[in-house]
């Protein structure tokens, strides 16, 4: 069941109104600062880039035409010296030689260079592509913890509020005694001193705020004054907690595409020793063409295929195939290492979570009792029975177990929140 941990100030006395303030979801404000992060332009370039470098594998395939020419002299040519009595003679060769035509061949089979080159582009990219959610991921949690400082910051401004609220009655009543003579003044100056340390905490409260609202707005990439109304929506079923998959992590990613990279790189490496075939047709005009005797400027041209295989270079990969294979190893540490790690926060937030429940099936008794304890207390205080020492004991009582109350609250939602950015959702 999803729930929602709502910004919303507890106490009438800072309640403001909804029409005035702006109302953001943690959600929301992940999403805004996603798209306002620079490093997801680099995404976009990224896949581009990807995209390119396919087509530049694909264009392998494209016929290949080339513009050619030569012009040559040679120092001596063939001569074939025959008898004179046969009556005739052979045409002499031209030592100045000229060339100019086209040539065009065509790939017919790579033995699956290019299909593995495709595979290493997309890898890469989907390895760089990891590499940057990574540090969107991180945003999303210096989100989340901005956030959660806010709401607690909020809540506990509430509750000094109201604090200094009952402060002030108290003093409103005590003045009355000091003027009947029924009460000392140093009560009441007393009573001042303790109303002016808790402005001292509002004040040092609104400055913390206000701070923390600056680093979210520079994270979200937006503006977002102290008085913005922010929300909190998590799941709060106990199936969630039993998961350790990992798998969707950017980070987690990020190594799978590395090793998937790597195996291409083997098979590339075997590719390369595979034979390849191609087909030509190349057509020139000039002397002296395929038909060294025949001396005039002419056309002539040539076609046929051509077979390439490198039987050596299976002896001479096998270094570069080892190293490969190492560095695939090292991957597989990092990945059993990082799901260690991740399997030892998980562990960490859900005892977290479980203590958080346990104490929040407790804040609303203790507040009740506290809030029960206090309203005797004033009684007390204003019959001038009770030393006001004794009355801001049990108000700061008071106040802090309805602030408990809250932020344990808070602190749930952030650390379900927590649970599920571990796991990469």
């Amino acid at each position: 069941m999803k729930k929602t941990v709502l910004l919303a100030l507890t106490v009438s006395v800072c309640c403001v109104h909804a029409g005035d303030t702006l109302h953001y979801t943690l959600d929301t404000l992940q999403s805004i600062a996603r798209k306002n992060y620079p490093q997801t332009r680099q995404l976009l370039l990224s896949q581009e880039s990807v995209s390119q470098a396919v087509k530049n594998v694909n264009s392998a395939w494209l016929p290949k035409v080339a513009l050619a020419g030569s012009a040559t002299y040679q120092s001596e040519v063939p001569l074939l010296s025959l008898p004179s009595t046969l009556g005739f003679s052979m045409t002499e060769i031209p030592k100045d030689q000229y060339k100019a035509g086209i040539e065009v061949s065509q790939l017919l089979f790579d033995g699956g260079i290019s299909h593995v080159q495709k595979n290493i582009e997309e890898l890469s990219g989907k390895s760089d592509g990891q590499k940057t959610e990574s540090e969107l991921r991180n945003l999303r949690s210096q989100i989340s913890s901005t956030v959660e400082n806010i709401l607690v910051l909020k809540e506990s401004r509430a509750i000094l509020f109201y604090a200094k609220s009952d402060l002030e009655e108290r003093r409103k009543t005590l003045s009355n005694a000091v003027e009947a003579g029924t009460a000392i003044a140093s009560s009441r100056d007393e009573l001042d001193a303790e109303i002016f340390s808790t402005q001292e905490k509002i004040i040092d409260n609104k400055s913390t705020l206000a701070a923390c609202c600056k680093t979210l707005s520079l994270l979200a990439g937006i503006s977002i004054d102290t008085d913005a109304v922010i929300s909190m929506e998590y799941s709060d079923s106990d199936g969630s907690l039993l998961s350790d998959d990992i798998s969707g992590r950017p980070d987690y990613q990020q190594l799978e595409a590395q090793s998937e990279l790597l195996n291409s790189r083997i098979s590339l490496i075997n590719r390369n020793n595979a034979p390849r075939l191609s087909a030509y047709a190349n057509g020139y005009y000039g002397r002296t063409g395929l038909n060294i005797y025949n001396i005039d400027m002419h056309f002539y041209g040539i076609t046929g295929v051509n077979l390439s295989w490198n039987i050596g270079g299976n002896y001479s990969s096998l270094a570069q195939k080892r190293q490969l294979a190492l560095s695939r190893e090292s991957l597989k540490i990092q990945e059993q290492t990082l799901a260690l790690s991740v399997k030892l926060q998980l562990e960490a937030v859900r005892e977290k979570i479980s203590k958080l429940k346990k104490m929040i099936e407790l804040d609303d008794r203790i507040a009740e009792i506290r809030t029960s304890v206090k309203k005797v207390a004033q009684q007390q205080v204003d019959a001038g029975t009770m030393t006001i020492s004794d009355y801001t004991v049990k108000l700061n009582n008071e106040s802090a177990a309805l602030a408990n109350r809250s932020i344990h609250r808070i602190q749930l939602a952030a650390a379900y929140i927590e649970y599920n950015t571990l796991l990469g959702k």
